[in-house]
């Protein structure tokens, strides 16, 4: 009714905001610190369910870049052991060639 008369909702804000917060049990992003966390709850119902469904997309993103470069990483890896053991038993054949 109030935003219908052009006024502001009384709900998106302060002790309503709360209550409604409080009956959502929509979760403060983890990565928000304590003191931010509070005041998470007090945001519009609407922010929070954008902010903490951002937060979720964006730790799977984070998620699955790390996993990309770990795997990234240990293909590096395998296939420096691969140059290192070529290199050496290259060498070895070589000195078995010359001798």
């Amino acid at each position: 009714m109030h935003t219908l008369l052009g006024l502001a909702d009384p709900t998106l804000g302060g002790p309503a905001a709360d209550a409604i917060s409080a009956i959502a049990g929509v979760a403060p992003p983890r990565s928000w610190p304590r003191e931010f966390k509070q005041r998470f709850r007090a945001l519009p119902y609407d922010i929070q369910v954008y902010l903490a469904a951002h937060e979720t997309r964006r730790e799977r993103a984070l998620r699955r870049a790390q996993n990309e470069a770990a795997s990234a990483s240990r293909k590096l890896a395998a296939l420096e052991t691969q140059l290192k053991d070529g290199a050496t038993h290259g060498d070895e054949a070589t000195a078995r060639d010359e001798a």
